[in-house]
């Protein structure tokens, strides 16, 4: 159908069937049943449809996703991805794992990080963060540069309290695409860097001296390498009197002109 012309209706939703079995390494039963159950509509996508035919009702770009589908006009497992969308923007989780497992059975290996950061999307979106965070790491080992990948395991290991990584991986997303989300990535990354700051003089004032060996951009010499085992881009910090030592990685940030923010 040309793209100004409305579908003829009546107008139904892309449903994809069912499958058989799921690949239960990605879609586990804990997640199929939370997503059963879930009624979430995610709107933060809706602009991914709504770009695919302007001016069009969320009901009719459903019904053009179905179209294409029947009309088999791309690949099967591009069209279960658009379909899958779909059942996320309405709030049907369940319905979009039905469409990403359709997804996996066709999709070439090197595109298949796509459907698996959609599936742990759906992970964290019900809550099920784990899940949710060996699916993203199996889509990050595939392809290791696409923005919403880094983000979406960035904002997982922050709820896991590992802020390191998080900091790495939102990082990572922003130099492919500096106004990914329309700057969340970027206020997240600030968020993060400001409470590591807060946690810092914290503990400097609860070690009563403030006397605390932060990493900056010194570096470390061969001896303290050595004694504490140091990998590439690692220092020691260490609190009150010296004998509470770990290393750490630094992390600085231009946040514009005239700013470094640094944890």
């Amino acid at each position: 159908m040309e793209p100004g012309k409305e579908h003829i209706l009546p107008w139904y939703p892309p449903t994809c069937q069912t499958p058989e079995t799921y690949d239960t390494k990605f879609i586990s039963l804990s997640l199929i049943k939370a997503a059963a159950s879930s009624n979430l509509p995610d709107r933060s996508l809706t602009h991914f449809l709504a770009n695919l035919v302007k001016d069009a009702e969320l009901a009719e770009i459903g019904q053009r996703i179905l179209t294409a589908t029947k009309s088999k006009v791309a690949a099967p497992w591009v069209l279960s991805m658009l379909a899958s969308l779909h059942w996320r923007v309405v709030g049907k989780p369940k319905n979009a794992l039905d469409c990403l497992q359709l997804a996996l059975n066709t999709v070439p290996n090197r595109f298949k990080d796509v459907p698996l950061i959609s599936i742990a999307s759906i992970g964290q979106k019900v809550g099920l963060i784990d899940d949710a965070l060996k699916t993203a790491r199996e889509a990050l080992h595939i392809n290791s540069i696409e923005p919403f990948t880094n983000f979406l395991y960035g904002a997982l290991l922050h709820t896991k309290g590992n802020n390191t990584g998080a900091i790495y991986h939102l990082k990572q997303s922003l130099r492919v695409e500096p106004e990914i989300l329309n700057g969340r990535a970027l206020t997240l990354l600030r968020t993060i860097i400001c409470q590591r700051r807060l946690n810092s003089r914290r503990i400097a004032n609860n070690s009563g001296s403030g006397n605390i060996e932060s990493c900056g951009l010194s570096y470390s010499t061969p001896e303290i390498i050595g004694k504490h085992d140091l990998r590439d881009g690692e220092t020691v910090l260490c609190l009150g009197d010296g004998t509470d030592c770990k290393p750490i990685h630094c992390f600085a940030m231009k946040m514009n002109a005239d700013e470094t923010i640094a944890p």
